[in-house]
């Protein structure tokens, strides 16, 4: 699942879009996500919407978010994130300087 793709997207330099929206990713799928983010430097567009993301899956995505410099759109409507977690991104984009 998530753990494979992210696997894969460590060391992929040509993708640039990623749709795993729908795919029941739950936050321990986001911690893998967001190890592949931290040192992909080609992906622009991740879609992770529709999953089972709660706040603790947010927290690590918005630690990817903090380092990754390629990523120009974030879509993560539809999961399980409360303000908890949204606070989490929110400090994330404030870091980052490629999202859109």
């Amino acid at each position: 699942g998530a753990a494979a793709i992210s696997d894969a997207l460590k060391t992929n330099n040509s993708l640039k879009e990623l749709n795993m929206s729908s795919n029941e990713i739950t936050s321990e799928g986001a911690r893998k996500i967001s190890e592949a983010i931290q040192s992909n430097s080609t992906l622009q567009k991740l879609n992770i919407s529709g999953n089972k993301i709660c706040d603790d899956g947010a927290a690590a995505i918005s630690d990817g978010l903090k380092t990754n410099n390629s990523l120009q759109k974030l879509y993560m409507s539809n999961n399980e994130i409360t303000s908890k977690g949204a606070r989490y991104i929110s400090e994330a984009i404030k870091m980052n300087t490629s999202l859109l």
